[in-house]
């Protein structure tokens, strides 16, 4: 009966690569969602105040 030789695991500097470039990519994907919405609220902020601002000038107007 043949047995199957057992696979030698992957280089410890292998793995360490593969996690380290995980992490990295992870901590770029979470920083740039956090960004993208930190902008996005911003600017819908920014918008709020303008338009407060057209409508007090519109109301003193009328």
């Amino acid at each position: 009966m043949h047995s199957k030789p057992s696979r030698r695991p992957f280089s410890l500097a292998l793995r360490l690569t593969f996690f380290i470039s995980l992490s990295t990519i992870l901590a770029f994907i979470a920083f740039t969602w956090f960004m993208l919405h930190s902008v996005e609220n911003h600017f819908a902020e920014q918008d709020v105040s303008d338009l407060q601002q057209i409508s007090t000038t519109l109301n003193r107007i009328l």
